[in-house]
């Protein structure tokens, strides 16, 4: 829906790979549209406004443009994003939080 506040953690926290997978996703949404001519008559409202009669001018291939750019989203961010590995905890650290609660 055009609020993207959600997404300004996920970019800060790692904007290298997350920008590029966000720009990817917009531009293949964004060209489908264009490509297929979907059109709004409102000027703001996101995905909302698909639910307001008359309003779209071409709705499945506006839900599918929506659905291909996430999809390419999902897919770069997948592919860029590294993966994190649990930290092995050994008898003595894992519970060092309760020895010292206790001790005070």
């Amino acid at each position: 829906s055009y609020i993207t506040e959600g997404a300004i953690p996920f970019a800060v926290s790692d904007p290298i790979r997350v920008i590029p997978s966000l720009m990817t996703g917009s531009a293949v949404a964004a060209g489908i549209s264009m490509a297929v001519g979907v059109t709004s008559m409102a000027p703001h409202g996101g995905i909302w406004v698909m639910l307001i009669p008359n309003v779209m001018n071409n709705l499945p291939m506006y839900v599918l443009a929506i659905a291909s750019g996430t999809v390419t989203t999902a897919f770069m961010l997948g592919l860029l994003k590294k993966t994190v590995k649990e930290k092995k905890q050994d008898k003595w650290t894992k519970n060092e939080n309760l020895t010292n609660e206790v001790e005070a």
